[in-house]
């Protein structure tokens, strides 16, 4: 699995933790705004003298809330920091947002309207796109819904809100309503995401695809560099690495005498035995016509020379069935180290000198930096 493939199966979970400090924050920012509302309503009452015991009024709406309040989000701040899945701090929180919600029912039940506050946690729940998270949040709605109600009922006998009934069964019939909405919503975007993903993959295909040679099946041009600009950028001075280029000797010339069919199986014949050294310290690639690259990571000067000795040996002794090449075919290659201030560019440079030197000097021989 490629890092980009890990990169996209972590999101979730980036997000999930991302939307947990999120409701966390929510939380807060509620718990302090209904108590500074609380206050404002307080001084309001005691000003226009619409209060007859300001002291029961403030501890019946302010005190109590409030303690109430800050203990749960103390409570969860605690629980979320121990070492627990995504998902139950997940429901710690959304806990806490419905219980606060249910708060602000429980103290303010005269205002009916205030009960659909308890539809908003299975709301929010597609934030998380989790369909079981949603359906806890819904039936713990329902319990502490429930738990208010009865709450409410015992606390106003003999003066319930106007349509009291009315609004809770409304109330009740709205919550399975808006956990199958939700549901609904959260089905597409698994749909969605799934369709995502197929068609990341497959892009993924494709583009590894495209970093490789069809005649050699070795990496292309834009796949060689690849390598190379990725071990220049992770390089270290306790792990070193060196490039070989290779350059097919007097290849024009075997154009010429056995025909371009017969070049093209010299060309896949070395490639084939480019690739039989490919592994996790060697990476391989044909960057040109007649022209190879091979990157050594982890590996010393010498272990370098002996592949590239033994490459030389097969390839000079290969027979290229199905042509007329009746003679030994060889290459030439220049080996060069990479340098701390060198960029990618530098480091191939210094190869491709290496390999002119060793073209100028009669071919058929590796050569590396003095």
């Amino acid at each position: 699995m490629s890092s980009e493939t890990k990169n996209f199966m972590n999101t979730n979970s980036i997000l999930l933790s991302k939307w947990n400090r999120d409701i966390e924050q929510i939380n807060l920012f509620m718990i302090i705004t209904m108590m500074l509302l609380e206050v404002v309503f307080y001084f309001m009452m005691q000003h226009f003298a619409t209060v007859d015991e300001p002291e029961i009024y403030f501890t019946a709406y302010l005190i109590r809330p409030t303690v109430f309040n800050v203990v749960l989000f103390v409570l969860a701040k605690i629980l979320s920091r121990r070492r627990i899945s995504l998902q139950k701090k997940a429901m710690i929180w959304m806990g806490v947002f419905t219980l606060i919600l249910a708060n602000i029912i429980r103290v303010h039940y005269i205002f009916t309207v205030l009960y659909g506050l308890i539809l908003v946690p299975i709301f929010l729940t597609i934030l998380y796109g989790n369909a079981r998270i949603t359906k806890r949040v819904m039936w713990c709605s329902v319990a502490i819904f429930t738990v208010d109600v009865i709450g409410i009922v015992f606390r106003g006998i003999g003066g319930l809100p106007e349509f009291f009934w009315l609004s809770v069964i409304l109330t009740y019939i709205m919550l399975p309503f808006c956990y199958y909405l939700v549901k609904a919503v959260l089905r597409y975007e698994a749909q969605k995401e799934q369709t995502i993903r197929e068609q990341f993959i497959v892009n993924e295909e494709l583009q590894e695809e495209l970093l490789y040679d069809d005649l050699t099946k070795i990496y292309n041009y834009t796949g060689i560099w690849n390598r190379i600009y990725r071990e220049v950028e992770r390089y270290s001075s306790d792990t070193q690495i060196y490039l070989a280029l290779l350059d097919i000797d007097d290849f024009s010339e075997l154009n010429d005498e056995f025909g371009h069919l017969a070049g093209m199986n010299v060309v896949e014949c070395l490639g084939g035995l480019l690739a039989e050294e490919q592994s996790d310290r060697v990476s391989v690639g044909r960057y040109g016509s007649v022209e190879f690259a091979i990157l050594f990571r982890g590996m010393s000067r010498v272990e370098c020379y002996s592949i590239l000795l033994s490459l030389f040996r097969k390839f000079q002794n290969s027979k290229f069935k199905g042509t007329k090449i009746n003679r030994p075919v060889t290459f030439s290659a220049g080996l060069a180290m990479y340098k701390e201030e060198m960029t990618a560019v530098d480091f191939f440079n210094a190869a491709d000198h290496i390999l002119y030197l060793a073209k100028q000097d009669g071919k058929a021989q590796i050569k590396t930096e003095e």
